[in-house]
């Protein structure tokens, strides 16, 4: 948890981008969808924000057949299906990505290593955010 608070939102349960509220930057229809009834407001609470996230990982888990903490978190970031996508095709290059918003998370979401390099792939994506995630364990 405390990785995906780094990552989303600096640990602020306050923080707001677009239309993703909180410490783990959930959106509104997601939020709806593991909380029925849950509304704007109660997403800035941080007991709420700390038991969708809970319900959230347990989710995923079960879709994804794992409990790691980086797969989840790419899962949040890209969805599950769109991660499971990714992972098929790791040789494609970024900007060659056939389904448009599949590209357009991939883009918003790459570190600098892969915003240098206009041939990085997707597996050069997910290879740099893997690193990153494995330092963000080491450090916090």
């Amino acid at each position: 948890k405390k990785i995906f608070r780094h990552i989303e939102s600096s640990g602020d349960s306050t923080a707001a981008k677009g239309s993703s509220i909180g410490l783990y930057a959930f959106q509104l229809k997601t939020a709806q969808g593991l909380m029925p009834g849950i509304t704007k407001e109660d997403l800035r609470n941080p007991d709420i924000q700390e038991e969708l996230l809970d319900r959230y990982i347990a989710k995923n888990a079960k879709a994804l057949g794992t409990t790691d903490p980086y797969v989840l978190y790419m899962a949040h970031q890209q969805g599950v299906r769109g991660y499971k996508l990714l992972l098929k095709m790791r040789d494609v290059r970024i900007k060659d990505i056939p389904d448009r918003v599949r590209k357009e998370k991939v883009m918003e979401n790459r570190r600098p290593e892969t915003k240098r390099d206009k041939n990085a792939t997707v597996g050069d994506f997910l290879d740099e955010w893997k690193r990153h995630y494995s330092k963000l364990q080491q450090e916090l």
